[in-house]
């Protein structure tokens, strides 16, 4: 089956990224720990613009958008007002891949110039005009439109080696989904986070001060526009880093039934396939046979045991082997499916860092699951080191997992033999079991 996150860019020397520095302060009504926020409503608030034939960064309808048109140019400006560089900060960005069918990425960027040498003693005039040796250090926080996030290092207008490489993680909204990024810089440590999930931490050595930016672009040469709606600086929460790494359970019950179409699913298409929300309902439609689709329901947390997954879909159109179900796993390289087949067969899945392995559970044939355009409720419940997989109130089969959680769960659709086919979900629900 081919993913809807198929392909991985390593070398951003090669991407497009442009760069803008946080906007003066006294703008927007601050909360008390805030240093500077902007929801980029008003097209004068202070951050630079710049455009030419190859891209660029502006206001756009009440978001600050990045784009480029097949341009592999790197750009940054500072916006004037706000404090130059600070010792310790808290930076949250939500943004958006608004167009363009090619894999965006966009983040935060945080950068100090650094002294190799000490400044003379003032006491010494004949040294004081010794000129100093700095390092210009930029670290690149981004997180990309099919799933992944990594840390990039610039020194002096060279990369180094990332901090941290591409990365999966499921608690990123993939396609055109919005994400909240989050950056902690406190006690020489850099900490990352995107929709409230700690993704890592890292030493940065001599701690800053820094200076702030946003980024956006494609990873790699490609048409495409970015946007951000939100953008906070602060200084860092009592207790915040505990708090983010060591966050409560899973908060269930979480409920859906797809009416309300802000409800954040993922939302994206293109010429082989797509994902979202339909008259009340949520769909997957696949233009081609042996093509797979899935996301990650809105509840961020993952859960690691004690849980139950109820779903509800049926086939909208096309041939009967159209598949729909279930899937549940830490990201979407590392994960299990539980899929019904609208011919009356099902299956237990598993993929493991990008590689599928001996399925769970073969097709398997049941008079439980109905067919045709009849609606099927799938049941997956994980507890006490036990998988359970059911259908329509009868239990099919149970499994003792090997990728263990804790888990973030969604939906999935396919097409088997035959396409187009569509399905749809009309109900999605998660309880916990403890």
């Amino acid at each position: 089956m081919r993913e809807c996150a198929p392909w991985r860019a390593t070398v951003v020397s090669a991407a497009v990224v442009l760069l803008i520095l946080f906007a003066p302060l006294g703008l927007c009504a601050l909360a008390e720990t805030d240093i500077y926020n902007d929801d980029f409503d008003d097209p004068y608030s202070g951050w630079e613009t710049w455009t030419d034939e190859q891209g660029g960064y502006d206001y756009r309808d009440g978001e600050f958008a990045f784009w480029t048109h097949e341009s592999s140019v790197i750009g940054w400006s500072q916006s004037p007002g706000t404090p130059r560089y600070l010792e310790e900060f808290v930076v949250e960005a939500s943004a958006y891949r608004y167009s363009g069918a090619a894999q965006a990425m966009y983040g935060i960027v945080w950068e100090t110039e650094r002294a190799e040498a000490e400044d003379p003693p003032r006491s010494e005039p004949d040294r004081a005009q010794r000129p100093r040796d700095k390092q210009r250090q930029s670290y690149f926080f981004y997180v990309s439109t099919d799933g992944y996030y990594n840390v990039q290092l610039l020194v002096d207008g060279e990369w180094q080696t990332d901090p941290i490489g591409w990365t999966p993680s499921g608690s990123i909204a993939q396609h055109d989904g919005v994400n909240r990024l989050r950056l902690i810089v406190a006690n020489g440590q850099a900490t990352i986070a995107v929709n409230d999930i700690c993704l890592a931490s890292f030493d940065l050595g001599d701690a800053g001060p820094y200076s702030v930016r946003i980024t956006g672009g494609p990873e790699s040469t490609a048409s495409v526009e970015v946007r951000f709606t939100e953008f906070v600086l602060r200084v860092p929460e009592e207790n915040e880093l505990e708090t983010l790494r060591n966050p409560p359970g899973c908060s269930l019950p979480f409920i859906d039934n797809f009416s309300d179409e802000t409800g954040g699913w993922a939302d994206w298409r293109d010429d082989s396939g797509g994902l979202a929300y339909r008259e009340g309902e949520y769909a997957i439609w696949c233009t081609e046979p042996f093509l797979s689709f899935r996301a990650y329901s809105p509840l961020r947390e993952a859960c690691s045991s004690g849980f139950e997954v109820t779903v509800t879909a049926y086939k909208f159109s096309g041939e009967d082997d159209a598949v729909y179900g279930i899937i549940w796993g830490g990201d979407m390289n590392n994960h299990y499916l539980f899929l019904v087949r609208a011919d009356g067969w099902y299956k237990a899945s598993l993929l493991l860092n990008d590689e599928w392995q001996t399925d769970p559970i073969e097709w398997t044939q049941s008079p439980h699951v109905r067919q045709g355009e009849e609606p099927n409720t799938l049941t997956l419940s994980v507890r006490d080191g036990l998988v359970t997989l059911g259908v329509n109130e009868a239990e099919l089969t149970s499994f003792e997992p090997t990728l263990h959680g804790p888990y973030r769960v969604g939906v999935d659709g396919e097409s088997f033999e035959t396409a187009p086919v569509e399905v749809r979900f009309t109900a999605f629900q998660v309880l916990s079991l403890d």
